[in-house]
């Protein structure tokens, strides 16, 4: 989840049309040097084009698929600021600006809920096919931040 969030963020900043894509892909290719925020918006579009790819979207399912991802991460970023988790790691949030625990488990409520939510819109625009993909995509990934994740909690 750590890391779908910034990566839906992301996605809301940056144009995923094809054109785009190849001009933000010719300007990381012309500069020498890359700044975490180009890293970032590069790991999004590619993460969307997977996405576009695994789903098999024809262009107008690839614009409403964006736009509800981009509309999902702004409400997902309100939700982090409603509880005060500002704190991103290795970006100068750090500990001290997490919410206590009981604001983790309303904000991780709040974030359940906006997921369903968003299921909802896409199962308007995705058939049931690629729902059932779409579904197999999130497990994967969390999935994977369960390995990358380590444990959680638990200190003290």
């Amino acid at each position: 989840m750590r890391l779908v969030l910034p990566l839906l963020l992301l996605l809301g900043l940056v144009g995923c049309s094809s054109s785009k894509e190849s001009t933000a892909q010719n300007t990381q290719t012309d500069t020498t040097t890359t700044t975490p925020q180009q890293a970032q918006r590069q790991q999004a579009v590619e993460a969307f084009q997977e996405i576009r790819q695994r789903l098999a979207l024809t262009d107008v399912q690839s614009e409403r698929v964006r736009s509800i991802l981009a509309e999902q991460a702004e409400q997902t970023q309100a939700i982090r600021e409603k509880y005060g988790f500002t704190g991103r790691r290795g970006q100068g949030g750090g500990r001290g600006q997490r919410p206590d625990r009981s604001q983790m488990q309303a904000m991780r409520a709040d974030l359940d809920t906006l997921r369903t939510q968003t299921d909802a819109k896409l199962a308007t625009v995705l058939s049931a096919e690629q729902m059932e993909t779409w579904k197999a995509i999130q497990a994967e990934r969390q999935q994977q931040r369960g390995q990358r994740g380590g444990r959680r909690g638990g200190r003290g």
